[in-house]
């Protein structure tokens, strides 16, 4: 409704705007975060009325941590063959010590894309649901965290994928 598409208008948001580490976000449109901000959980609507491909950008040097409280999968593209791209620093930093997944959820294609950087501070598994899906990495892999393939999945490293400092 606040028609701007940015994280800190509260009138882009059905219960106020998500800045806590156990909130959980539902994206249906591109979206602009303007100030760093931590959530427990993204996803990517299975709503018809969800965009097919969403962009997450940054201003002001932003970055969206994730920290995956409270759920066992902080990261999901639920839209069949939707595009979740990430165009922003991406910081998973799980506060559990519970297996954490990035899943693509459909039966059709699907990807996650990460652009900018994601720092791993926790190991994260990426897994596919029902045929194959592409993770792509296109930025810089960074952190301690370990990075772990699972079923389904389709691991794509771009031209400009930098993992020295991983």
């Amino acid at each position: 409704a606040g028609v701007d598409n940015l994280w800190s208008n509260a009138a882009n948001w059905s219960a106020g705007i998500p800045n806590v580490d156990t909130a959980k976000v539902t994206v249906y449109s591109d979206l602009t975060v303007d100030s760093s901000v931590t959530v427990a959980q993204i996803k990517m609507s299975n709503n018809a009325d969800s965009d097919d491909s969403v962009t997450i950008t940054a201003t002001n040097s932003s970055v969206l941590t994730i920290t995956g409280v409270g759920v066992t999968q902080p990261i999901q593209n639920n839209n069949s063959g939707g595009s979740f791209i990430f165009n922003l620093p991406v910081v998973f930093d799980s506060s559990e010590d519970a297996v954490e997944l990035l899943q693509l959820n459909s039966g059709a294609d699907q990807q996650i894309t990460f652009s900018s950087s994601l720092t791993l501070n926790d190991e994260l598994t990426v897994r596919g649901t029902n045929k194959l899906h592409d993770f792509n990495l296109t930025g810089s892999l960074l952190g301690a965290g370990n990075l772990k393939f699972g079923d389904k999945v389709q691991a794509n490293f771009g031209a400009n994928y930098d993992g020295s400092a991983h």
